[in-house]
């Protein structure tokens, strides 16, 4: 006899979903091997933990700054155990790292756990903006208008202004140069009061290419997120749709994501010279019997019943014990059968579908 238990999955991020996985009621769950790896092309951590007999309910979660992986299972031995994981009795909790931590992709088998996970570096919260050439800044001081004014950054990274002459403005925040002025203008005046803010972003930008309608170049402003980046380079996300962020002077991407994520809490802080390259969007195609044939996105996890609820559902002259997915494997086309009423009975499991997928909704022989 066999149970159904509730895996709750909870990604550091804040996202949740919720899956159901069929396990033995019988035979206590452990923890028989785990592994930490780092894929070398992409710098990418793999985590992969393995139990006996099967995989248990689990939760990923982030607490107290720190991620962790949370399962209902005991551990094997004390090659495990000395892993870094912390056992009570029925669950055991190994962490994964600190608040920077990000899940990019979860992989489970019937007897397997791989998470794919990157430790974004978090900015210092003071750091701000760092000017550089070509920026527009401007500079007050007060009850000296003539010194006060709005002054382009040179190529050399400096700036010129009476008094003082020339000084350099470029790799300073604007506190900080506001800080160098007073210190300059302090052998001419007395008590200098000096306010330095940026008017002009254009010495950083992030790049946006690949299957956009034009590549671009974006001037990189404090605070802003990659939202604001697709906006400006007038890229509009398909859903599901997929990109890596590359950062400069590296050839492996810093991390993969998709348009559900590219709010500025799920993402890396963007820096100076980061590539953005957009993949072409993958689709699932809805024929037949349905009430909005067409071309659809493939988004993360689609299943069959998303596809037909997108194609708003069967006709009135649909069989749904007569549907049939058309796959490509290997260059071969292949037919596979589906019974709907046995799918949204749960006596059937709702197939996840893949790219390229033709879903054809026979017609009701009456």
């Amino acid at each position: 006899m066999r149970r159904l238990h509730w895996i709750h999955w909870i990604v550091a991020a804040g996202v949740a979903s919720t899956m159901f996985v069929a396990l033995a009621a019988a035979e206590e769950t452990r923890v028989t091997a785990v592994s930490d790896s780092m894929d070398g092309a992409t710098g990418v951590r793999i985590v992969t933990l393995r139990f006996s007999p099967s995989l248990p309910p689990f939760e990923i979660a982030s607490r107290g700054g720190d991620s962790f992986i949370v399962c209902d299972a005991a551990l094997a031995d004390e090659l495990v155990r000395s892993a870094g994981f912390e056992a009570t009795p029925g669950h055991t909790r190994l962490r994964l790292g600190g608040a920077g931590v990000r899940i990019l992709a979860v992989r489970t088998e019937s007897d397997l756990l791989e998470l794919r996970v990157v430790e974004a570096p978090l900015a210092a919260p003071d750091a701000g903006y760092r000017i550089g050439p070509a920026d527009v800044i401007v500079i007050q001081v007060y009850k000296n208008a003539d010194i006060s004014g709005d002054y382009s950054v040179g190529p050399d990274g400096t700036i010129s202004l009476p008094l003082v002459g020339s000084v350099s403005a470029s790799g300073f925040s604007e506190k900080e140069l506001a800080e160098r002025l007073r210190e300059r203008l302090s052998a001419f005046l007395v008590d200098p009061q000096v306010s330095v803010t940026v008017k002009t972003y254009q010495s950083q930008y992030v790049y946006v290419a690949g299957a956009v309608p034009r590549a671009a170049r974006v001037a990189l402003r404090p605070g802003m997120s990659l939202n604001d980046i697709f906006s400006e380079a007038g890229v509009g996300l398909l859903p599901g749709q997929v990109f890596t962020l590359t950062r400069r002077g590296e050839t492996a991407p810093f991390t993969m994501l998709d348009s559900a994520t590219t709010d500025a809490s799920r993402t890396p802080a963007l820096r100076d010279g980061d590539v953005i390259t957009v993949e072409e969007p993958k689709y699932v195609y809805v024929q037949g019997e349905v009430h909005r044939q067409g071309r659809y996105p493939l988004t993360k996890g689609m299943t069959l019943l998303q596809a037909i609820a997108v194609a708003e559902g069967l006709t009135d002259w649909a069989s749904p014990s007569d549907l049939r997915i058309l796959r490509e494997v290997d260059g071969t086309k292949k037919k596979i059968d589906i019974n709907l009423k046995k799918v949204e009975s749960r006596k059937s499991e709702d197939p996840v579908l893949q790219p390229g997928d033709y879903i054809l909704v026979k017609r009701r022989i009456l």
